[in-house]
């Protein structure tokens, strides 16, 4: 067995093991091993490591437009989970809220390199801190990212978009 295969299926015992049906685990393992050959290496002050290493990336910022009332749903209402006690869903509310003002609520962002600029190709909001990892949302955003990525026309001898005349941007 190849190290790519044997990696591959590291990847999907992974994902099996927090529960994906086999069908997406193996998506989600085949979108995050092409994803690591792509990832641009970055400082943490944003600038890339080496250009060449990679041309896609996630970014996390905070969401500073979701609210509480979003963020809870009906989770906590009794009427909605009548076979939790209330008591029981007013505790769970309590270690919500730490949660929330501990960790703060993020965006992921998931964006690719076109030879210019960083282009947005996907993002989804209102994760209570690192909730993201794993979600299944992450690889959703790195497929997206990595697609969009595929599509994006560079030229080859100065690296730059190429544009058609009916683009605007």
């Amino acid at each position: 067995m190849t190290t790519r295969k044997k990696e591959l299926l590291r990847l999907y015992q992974r994902e099996r093991a927090r529960g994906f049906q086999a069908r997406w685990a193996l998506s989600n393992a085949r979108t995050r091993l092409e994803w690591d050959k792509h990832e641009v290496a970055e400082y943490s002050s944003g600038e890339p490591i080496d250009r060449k290493r990679g041309n896609v990336r996630l970014r996390l910022v905070p969401d500073e437009l979701c609210s509480l009332e979003d963020l809870e749903g009906d989770c906590f209402n009794p009427k909605a989970n009548p076979d939790i006690p209330a008591s029981r869903l007013e505790r769970d509310r309590k270690e919500f809220i730490e949660k929330v003002n501990a960790d703060g609520v993020w965006g992921i962002i998931g964006e690719y390199f076109d030879g210019e600029t960083w282009r947005h190709a996907d993002s989804c909001f209102g994760f209570v801190g690192d909730d993201w990892k794993n979600s299944g949302y992450d690889t959703d955003i790195m497929r997206a990212t990595l697609d969009e990525a595929k599509d994006a026309r560079v030229c080859r001898c100065c690296g730059r978009p190429i544009v058609k005349k009916t683009e605007v941007r």
